[in-house]
């Protein structure tokens, strides 16, 4: 919720959101949830709860924060043949054929049916 509070140099009024208002209150240094609240309601004219200012902080520090993750979907590995197996220990054929496919799309058809023939000797 959005409440005027006077703006001291001008007389103007502004709009201010409560998480505004937390973030100024830490930036003068008024961080602790009773102290923040009063500092707000005699500044803004604003209610807020200890909890809900203690909230709104929280969310304000993890914003400023990298989180390390990164978005979206992880890349994609090329399975190899030591770690496609089936359950019986086998290689799994279908990501055997995915392998193949990826040096096909790395290095051309030409290139690696050069490289089958040396295992056909």
């Amino acid at each position: 919720m959005a409440k005027k509070a006077a703006d001291e140099a001008s007389g103007t009024a502004e709009k201010i959101t409560q998480k505004e208002a937390v973030r100024r209150a830490i930036e003068a240094k008024k961080d602790q949830p009773k102290e923040g609240v009063a500092w707000i309601k005699e500044t803004f004219s604003m209610d807020l709860s200890p909890g809900a200012f203690s909230t709104l902080k929280t969310l304000l520090k993890s914003a400023n924060k990298p989180s390390g993750k990164k978005r979206g979907r992880p890349a994609r590995t090329i399975p190899t043949a030591r770690h496609s197996t089936i359950g019986n220990g086998k290689a799994n054929p279908a990501d055997l054929a995915r392998g193949v496919k990826a040096l096909v799309d790395q290095f051309g058809a030409d290139a690696v049916r050069d490289m089958t023939g040396v295992f056909a000797d």
